[in-house]
């Protein structure tokens, strides 16, 4: 049997480092730092027989995520499966456009919400809010619940719909992070483990977007705020679809890159 530090060294050069001693703590059940700090510890082959396969699964290209069952978003780690989206940095951007915004609303519909991560963050940073959160995924939705349940969130109702289809009332806020992939995009080949149906849109990527910003205002108290996210080189038709929908003070959202990643309007 090996020690932690001779783990440590022999990493599978297709392995980065960082990589590397994540699953090695997440086997040990320990945080990185630990691992320094006790190198001398002895591995046990069941833990030993673990890594193995944790690393195989790495370079036969299942995302990082998907091994740990787990991702980080915003202040949450949340639970993650091969039929949920993993949350993206890119996806924060949402978070602090509302944040800047000083708003307090009182209703919020996440649409599309995979994992759950927009609406859980929401559901804290706004804990007076009702927020309803939609997936057209029956185990995406048990997904949510359950890092729901982890964070002892309460004010968020979880239903199985496509887009609006089983939505009634109005919002103050609707959000979401719809499919925006055009289907012959070549950075699909690097995105194979993920739900096809949370990444990928007909007519250019922009259907399913295209259904959101047409039927938000059905949905949007007035002065309520559609705020999506969508691809960098979308913006313009996205702005050009909130303008034809009568939307006011329509906004592109840039990230850290400077690229635009996502749009927002108001409904009159």
């Amino acid at each position: 049997m090996k020690t932690v530090g001779q783990w440590l060294q022999e990493r599978p050069h297709k392995i980065p480092e960082t990589v590397h001693r994540q699953l090695l703590a997440h086997v040990l059940k320990r945080n990185t730092a630990w691992l320094i700090a006790h190198d001398d510890v002895t591995v046990i082959n069941q833990q030993a027989r673990q890594i193995k396969d944790y690393q195989r699964q790495f370079i036969d290209g299942i995302p990082l995520a998907y091994i740990l069952g787990e991702q980080a978003f915003w202040d949450l780690t949340l639970k993650v499966n091969e039929h949920t989206l993993i949350p993206r940095p890119d996806t924060e951007l949402i978070i602090e456009t509302i944040l800047d915004l000083n708003l307090s609303p009182s209703s919020i519909l996440d649409l599309g919400t995979g994992s759950g991560a927009l609406a859980l963050v929401l559901a804290r940073l706004f804990p007076n809010a009702s927020v309803t959160a939609t997936d057209i995924s029956s185990q995406a939705i048990t997904v949510a619940q359950s890092n729901a349940q982890k964070y002892h969130i309460n004010n968020i109702c979880f239903i199985q719909s496509h887009w609006f289809n089983n939505i009634q009332g109005t919002f103050d806020l609707i959000v979401s992070n719809p499919p925006y992939i055009e289907p012959d995009d070549s950075h699909l080949s690097g995105l194979t483990h993920e739900p096809i149906t949370a990444l990928v849109a007909d007519n250019n990527g922009l259907a399913d977007l295209q259904t959101i910003i047409r039927l938000a205002p059905q949905f949007l108290n007035h002065n309520g705020i559609l705020l999506v996210e969508h691809g960098y080189n979308q913006q313009q038709t996205v702005a050009e679809l909130f303008t034809d929908k009568h939307y006011c003070k329509i906004k592109t959202l840039f990230d850290i890159e400077q690229r635009p990643r996502a749009t927002m309007g108001y409904c009159k």
